[in-house]
């Protein structure tokens, strides 16, 4: 908090998003074309959202994260900011290209019942599939930030003794990450692997999955 918030270039009167906010406030504003992020639980695409333009966060075993500050290394990855959509061509170097042109339209669904009312905001000509509950997306939702707790606290206990220097909302995650158990640690993963398999298989169906990014 002591550094204070960037101002959103779309609308001043909202936050930026966080936790890339500098770097989506910064291509909002068109004072970059382009600006790298990390993302371990939405750092690149809320605040991207939030700010109007296009994150992309790179799967983790696509680009290096040779440099990158450590949270929670099970999931954190690599992702760009840019003005619009066409502009992720000049992200191309980091991933080695855009690849062959698809051979075909892509297949587009929209996970339905996760929030009901937002069913509402499907695009037209979207397949919608319920492949995935509301309670299986909570499930998955809540053994994410066990794992982003247990692993940012691993990396942070060697400077403990500064927790409580820090903003409020992060100390009581990081103290909430060095208490959890390993057997619920244990848990946690395992959801993990599920999810990834879950969500694997969804894509055998579908090449793109539309969903708001912020409620």
């Amino acid at each position: 908090p002591d550094r204070g918030t960037p101002i959103n270039p779309a609308d001043p009167c909202r936050v930026p998003g966080g936790s890339s906010s500098g770097s989506a406030a910064a291509v909002a504003g068109a004072y970059a074309d382009l600006a790298l992020g990390s993302d371990t639980a939405g750092s690149v695409r809320v605040p991207a959202a939030c700010c109007g333009v296009v994150g992309l966060r790179f799967t983790p075993s696509a680009v290096s994260l040779a440099g990158v500050s450590p949270l929670a290394t099970s999931l954190d990855a690599v992702g760009v900011l840019v003005p619009a959509a066409a502009a992720l061509m000049l992200a191309g170097c980091w991933i080695g290209g855009s690849g062959p042109a698809p051979s075909r339209e892509p297949r587009v669904g929209w996970l339905a019942g996760i929030v009901p009312w937002l069913d509402e905001l499907a695009p037209d000509g979207v397949a919608r599939t319920t492949a995935i509950s509301s309670d299986v997306w909570e499930t998955w939702y809540q053994a994410g930030s066990t794992i982003l707790e247990r692993e940012a606290a691993s990396h942070w206990w060697p400077m403990r003794a500064m927790w409580i220097r820090l903003a409020e909302d992060v100390r009581v995650r990081l103290e909430r990450g060095a208490a959890v158990e390993d057997r619920s640690a244990a848990a946690s993963y395992a959801t993990m692997r599920r999810a990834r398999h879950d969500v694997e298989e969804i894509f055998g169906a579908y090449d793109v999955l539309a969903l708001p990014t912020l409620p």
